[in-house]
């Protein structure tokens, strides 16, 4: 079994003008998703992820709660992909207002079908992979409501 101590320190970024509002909080944690299939029905569950096998599926959430009187704007969450991580898609509690951005160096971000890359091969540019994303930003075009909260997630599976 490999550890998932290093995929535990989620790097994670919320941006200057949200973090400069007050009590704006934001929680990270890593679950396991368990796969079970009994009477030939398959289940799925999820489980804090302690230890993980490679070819298990991660699944990284993170809470920002606006406990302010007012309306938190501006909210954008980076989150840097561990390299044991092969990236599969990212979801949010309010995907109508979540744009999605990646990255392949954590400098330049840009939608998934915008984003390029270097091919190794050939020397030309062409569209990343998922599994070569770095980082992915989410960044929420509406306020959180006073005493609410919003989760940004990804999920991928272990090298």
């Amino acid at each position: 079994m490999k550890k998932i101590l290093s995929v535990l320190s989620i790097s994670l970024m919320l941006s200057v003008s949200a973090f400069a509002q007050s009590n704006v909080v934001i929680n990270s944690f890593a679950f396991v998703e368990k796969v079970k299939v009994e009477n030939g029905k398959e289940t799925k569950s999820l489980e804090k992820a302690t230890n993980v096998i490679p070819g298990e599926t991660v699944i990284f959430k993170n809470i920002v709660e606006n406990k302010n009187t007012t309306p938190a704007k501006d909210i954008v969450v980076n989150n840097q992909i561990p390299k044991e991580i092969s990236f599969n898609n990212a979801f949010s509690s309010d995907e109508k207002n979540t744009q999605y951005e990646y990255s392949v160096d954590g400098v330049t971000f840009n939608k998934s079908d915008k984003l390029m890359i270097k091919d190794k091969e050939t020397g030309n540019m062409r569209n990343a992979r998922p599994e070569e994303y770095t980082h992915i930003r989410w960044i929420y075009t509406q306020g959180i409501p006073s005493q609410s909260k919003i989760e940004f997630n990804y999920k991928g599976v272990l090298k």
